[in-house]
């Protein structure tokens, strides 16, 4: 069975593959945040550039990767965590390292005990979403989020 977060993976891996195969090699991996580089990798060839930018964007949470061939020539950029993440997420990865917890549900308002397992499940299907489809799955709320994190898991 296909998982949710293989196919976004793969999706991502072919898009930056594709963005640096015209390129000149070696490539360079600079990660900005706040103004300044506060990371770079070189990476020698095509083939590993893409599991190299997943390694280091999943290091610089909140922050700028781009991809920039010999010549500096940028060849793509993505940012890491664009703007603020949903109250919700950051309880429910609260929940994750200290344990079971009481939360308010933010589309019913009502209160609801979280345990570490269903707070796995909704944080690793929030984190494997793009922006845009993030939203859409906070706006259904504790259960909603639930609901759809349990089907995609299987």
């Amino acid at each position: 069975m296909i998982k949710l977060g293989d196919l976004l993976n793969e999706a991502k891996r072919s898009v930056v593959h594709k963005a640096v195969k015209g390129g000149s090699f070696p490539v360079s991996l600079v990660v900005i945040k706040n103004g300044k580089v506060i990371d770079q990798e070189l990476v020698n060839t095509p083939m590993a550039v893409p599991a190299a930018f997943n390694v280091i964007q999943s290091k610089h949470k909140g922050a700028t990767v781009h991809i920039e061939d010999k010549t500096g020539k940028r060849l793509f950029s993505e940012d890491v965590n664009e703007g603020k993440e949903p109250e919700i997420i950051t309880q429910l990865r609260d929940v994750l390292k200290n344990g079971y917890k009481t939360l308010k549900d933010p589309k019913s308002g009502k209160r609801m005990k979280v345990d570490t397992y269903s707070a796995s499940a909704i944080v690793g299907v929030y984190d494997k979403l793009n922006p845009s489809n993030q939203e859409k799955f906070v706006k259904q709320g504790l259960l909603g989020m639930q609901s759809l994190a349990f089907k995609l898991i299987k």
